[in-house]
């Protein structure tokens, strides 16, 4: 990616994952940010359907649910001539760095991330805060519900950071110990291939602190997953199912192809996202 790198600008690179629409926690957590960081700096933001795979989502609506996020950025305010928006799955270097980097990633490290514990005690049905969420992923009637993607999750939200030399990843409180550890898998690659290839990724909050909603029931984490006390009607920010909000201009970006091979006739012209080539990458095998 260095070759399109903005020499004047700091690099800002940051994603949300396509579980469902956006809600208050991806709003305040990331996406006001994108917005208020578009003009001044070389912003490269994407959809992140890998991600999602994590979560088992209903393989029928992942593609509708990328349209469905694309659609929501524009509509927030994100500007296609001035960032690059893109679908992670469209970007096959990533995939493959991921694989690369998860040989420098230890179980141990990942198996302590808080993300993880909660999410595993979620798929498990796990409601105590007990240490002991290893033992019970590790069981026999347990491995079918957390899978491994879930696990390296941190992993691939490092390759997303390393692949573009990104400067500045506007995250939530939650996620900042994955930031840490995307530096630590940097520091750590340089040093065991002796290059200085990647640098240290920071959190970028306008000064402020990181922030962090709470679900609907005064704990964890607001997400799709998260179960609510109550029904509660959704406030959500127009989407492909109001075209009258969104210009014709940005419809066409919702048809970008991507996991359901859409015919490329629909891709509008827009800056789009290249991966680092491979000639740049040091040499590792």
């Amino acid at each position: 990616m260095s070759e399109h790198k903005n020499e004047d600008k700091k690099v800002v690179l940051s994603g949300i994952r396509a579980t469902g629409n956006l809600h208050l926690g991806n709003y305040y957590g990331a996406l006001s940010k994108f917005v208020r960081m578009q003009d001044d700096y070389d912003c490269r933001y994407f959809v992140a359907d890998l991600h999602a795979l994590t979560t088992h989502p209903d393989p029928g609506m992942l593609h509708e649910n990328v349209k469905e996020i694309l659609a929501e950025y524009l509509a927030a305010g994100l500007d296609p001539e001035k960032n690059i928006i893109y679908v992670q799955s469209d970007v096959p270097e990533i995939a493959e760095m991921y694989l690369l980097m998860n040989m420098h990633a230890g179980i141990g490290e990942l198996m302590r991330t808080a993300s993880f514990k909660d999410k595993a005690r979620k798929a498990l049905g796990i409601t105590s805060d007990s240490d002991e969420i290893e033992r019970e992923i590790c069981g026999n009637q347990t491995n079918r519900q957390v899978n491994a993607g879930l696990l390296t999750y941190p992993t691939l939200m490092a390759v997303d950071i390393l692949i573009h030399h990104a400067d500045f990843v506007p995250v939530g409180k939650d996620q900042e110990q994955h930031l840490e550890l995307t530096r630590r898998f940097g520091r750590r690659f340089n040093s065991f291939y002796k290059t200085d290839y990647f640098h240290d990724a920071v959190n970028f909050n306008f000064g402020g602190d990181a922030v962090k909603v709470p679900g609907l029931g005064g704990s964890g984490t607001m997400g799709e997953s998260a179960p609510s006390p109550t029904k509660v009607p959704r406030c959500r920010i127009p989407s492909l199912r109001n075209r009258s909000a969104i210009s014709s201009h940005s419809w066409s970006l919702c048809l970008l192809p991507t996991l359901s091979g859409i015919s490329a006739a629909h891709t509008p012209t827009v800056r789009s996202a290249t991966a680092t080539s491979r000639s740049s990458l040091p040499r590792i095998y």
